[in-house]
């Protein structure tokens, strides 16, 4: 458990570790566009998008508190460094404050981790120079337990902001043994991203108890409105968004 961290008690507190994932590959624009606009509303804390989808994430959500994470080489990582460099530029250049990069799960398998490290340092360097955050997309649920340390062990070398446990295309069998070992192996260096939640706000409260600082959740309004409901049925105040906002926040996505 962490035990810094104070009890969500608000909407605007769940709210502020929720991230919604717009990256299906069938998405229209208009749906994109509407599932900004849920984000906008619930005030969360980011949405990851498509890149063709970043310039219209920057327009729907400029002048609100919603950052705009962008997905470099989804969902298997395959391209090479200087693509992705070349794509987390232009992303950064259009907009985006946060840079989701999925690392190549088969240099991992094939032991490549000295390509992998140079890789992430790459785009670590490059989102510092500005102020962006870099999460490094790991595929836990392929992943066996050494891989995962040695996962966890490179996003600290490389000054990674973000593990995040998966992409969310492929089931998790182990989902709490995979997000318990990142929290375990951060040593504060890195935050953790948990993909692949149950959407209820017991399982939200719980990972956030826990340590994780974002949950990939793929229907926002339905667990805020949920957990709202429930603050409602206990007799707690259900400030929301437009209420007051809780001064509980997650940890600074800036080291």
């Amino acid at each position: 458990m962490d035990q810094d961290r104070p009890a969500i008690e608000t909407t605007d507190a769940l709210a502020a570790f929720v991230e919604l994932p717009l990256l299906a590959p069938v998405l229209s624009e208009a749906q994109v566009h509407a599932g900004l606009t849920v984000a906008r509303e619930f005030a969360i804390a980011a949405v990851c998008v498509r890149p063709c989808d970043v310039d219209l994430a920057v327009r729907d959500l400029s002048n609100s508190t919603v950052r705009v994470a962008a997905a470099v080489s989804y969902p298997d990582g395959g391209s090479t460094a200087g693509v992705k460099l070349y794509e987390a530029r232009d992303l950064l250049r259009r907009g985006a404050r946060e840079i989701d990069a999925v690392v190549n799960l088969g240099m991992m398998y094939s032991r490549q981790f000295v390509r992998v490290e140079s890789e992430l340092q790459q785009l670590a360097e490059l989102c510092r120079q500005q102020q962006a955050v870099l999460k490094a997309v790991f595929e836990f649920p392929v992943m066996n337990h050494e891989l995962r340390i040695i996962a966890c062990k490179l996003a600290r070398r490389t000054g990674c902001h973000f593990v995040c446990t998966a992409t969310g295309r492929v089931r998790q069998d182990d989902f709490d043994a995979g997000v318990d070992l990142a929290l375990s192996r951060r040593y504060g260096l890195f935050e953790v991203k948990a993909t692949g939640a149950a959407e209820t706000p017991e399982d939200a409260l719980s990972l956030i108890a826990r340590g994780v600082s974002r949950l990939s959740i793929r229907r926002p309004e339905a667990l805020l409105t949920a957990f709202q409901r429930r603050l409602e049925e206990s007799g707690a105040s259900p400030a929301g968004s437009g209420g007051t906002v809780s001064q509980t926040t997650p940890p600074s996505v800036i080291s």
